[in-house]
């Protein structure tokens, strides 16, 4: 049981990334495209860069650590990233809110921000955390929409793909250390955009799906859960004669 449970969890890995893909790529909402009267809208795609489309922002461009004596607020970096979406501050430093200040001054926090690893590890693509005040390491990237045709969430999608990372790996520079990606490589990303309407209906199809699969995997890990404890709790009636 244990080892076909382990299994699942890769296929919801592959099953999450199929959705991205699906939907991306237009698979997912072709039948709407079909009955649509307004065929010519759905078909229109515009292909360009990523910078074409939204401002590739190095929140911290000096590279310096701030002093943390005395700080109240988290600075993230790509260690507080948790899961798919989330964030954990309770292992974040603290900095003072004078550095706070300068930084939203120079380019302020946005809720609909996408955040993009950049050093270590690459990608992770999510949102800032919501109703907390924050600063952000140079290990990520803040990418902000600045055009009115396109939705910053299917940008988020867009950013979250296989593909996405594999060029942006092509691109970087090899050389030895810390793999860190660099603001000219993230601003040459190829990046394709449909009509708004079809953006829109791509979110919510991939959304919709995504929710799928987070009540398909926790089953999975209730299963596993009772399995890991099978094997002590038949141990432990054995020992006691039962």
């Amino acid at each position: 049981c244990r080892d076909r449970l382990i299994r699942v969890s890769f296929i919801i890995q592959q099953f999450r990334q199929a959705i991205i893909t699906a939907g991306i790529s237009g698979k997912i909402t072709q039948n709407l495209r079909r009955k649509s009267t307004e065929k010519s809208a759905y078909n229109q795609k515009i292909v360009g860069k990523l910078s074409d489309f939204a401002d590739v922002i190095d929140p911290n461009p000096s590279h310096r650590y701030p002093s943390y004596k005395g700080g109240t607020i988290p600075i993230l970096a790509t260690e507080q990233m948790s899961g798919l979406n989330d964030w954990d501050t309770s292992s974040a430093k603290l900095i003072k809110s004078v550095f706070y200040e300068a930084r939203k001054t120079a380019h302020d926090f946005l809720n609909d921000d996408i955040i993009f690893a950049r050093k270590g590890r690459l990608g992770l693509a999510r949102n800032p955390p919501q109703n907390i005040r924050y600063v952000f390491s140079h290990t990520v990237f803040i990418i902000r929409v600045k055009a009115d045709n396109i939705l910053p969430s299917y940008l988020l999608w867009f950013l979250r793909q296989e593909s996405c990372i594999d060029w942006l790996l092509s691109e970087m520079n090899s050389n030895a250390g810390v793999p860190t990606l660099g603001k000219s490589v993230m601003e040459r990303l190829p990046v394709t955009i449909p009509d708004y309407a079809e953006q829109q209906e791509i979110v919510r199809c991939i959304e919709k799906l995504y929710a799928y699969v987070d009540r398909i995997e926790a089953r999975y890990q209730n299963a596993l859960t009772r399995v890991e404890q099978l094997t002590p709790t038949l141990l432990s009636k054995a020992f006691r004669g039962e």
